[in-house]
């Protein structure tokens, strides 16, 4: 595959993550990661409560959980994937990611993320790091 057709291919993965993700689909989400893959989020904290918890997963259950989750803990979002540096050949992307949005709890929240995938050969993520943060004002 040419650099450029796999550049198209890694931005692809990506439109269908944030599609999944604002369509609130759990399973497509999961169905975006290869059969062996690590998911990792920094997150702030730990609590199992909080949208915004550091977790690990490998497997597609777990994925499924960790998204069903979020899904259920934040009640209205706004997400914009942006600043996308794509590196073909590595088939790897990083991404600046905003969300806003409320909570169920009601309480109002703006995050920056630094998300960084990278793919197999398929175009599967293999690796999923996310590092999330509060945005500045």
């Amino acid at each position: 595959m040419s650099q450029e057709a796999e550049r198209r291919r890694i931005i692809e993965v990506v439109d269908h993550y944030a599609s999944a993700v604002r369509g609130r689909d759990a399973a497509a989400v999961a169905a975006l990661f290869a059969e062996n893959f690590e998911h990792v989020v920094h997150g702030l904290g730990a609590s199992a409560l909080s949208p915004w918890s550091t977790r690990h997963e490998t497997d597609a259950a777990g994925i499924r959980r960790a998204y069903e989750s979020f899904f259920a803990q934040v009640r209205v979002f706004r997400v914009d994937y942006v600043m996308r540096i794509v590196d073909a050949e590595a088939r790897a992307v990083a991404l600046t990611v905003s969300i806003s949005g409320t909570g169920r709890d009601g309480a109002v929240f703006a995050m920056k993320n630094a998300l960084h995938l990278w793919l197999d050969t398929d175009g599967l993520i293999v690796r999923f790091l996310n590092w999330y943060g509060a945005a500045a004002d």
